[in-house]
């Protein structure tokens, strides 16, 4: 993938979190505060974007992880 097209992925994953996220909030507790609203942002990012592909193939997975550690992602 070219810069350009993470680019546009991340942007398109933000925006369509974004909107999930908020039409979510319609039916929150008033009591929730910023603990609540974040394990809900977490929770939904995985339900959402959890690749299944990366999860399944150890080898891939420990790559990504090892270049976090490296790159300091």
């Amino acid at each position: 993938m070219t810069k350009k097209e993470q680019r546009a992925l991340v942007l398109s994953m933000c925006r369509s979190h974004r909107k999930a996220l908020l039409e979510k909030l319609k039916k929150v507790p008033s009591e929730w505060d910023g603990h609540e609203l974040r394990q809900l942002f977490d929770d939904d990012a995985r339900e959402q974007y959890l690749s299944r592909l990366m999860q399944e193939n150890k080898r891939r997975m420990r790559e990504y992880k090892n270049t976090r550690v490296i790159n300091n992602i």
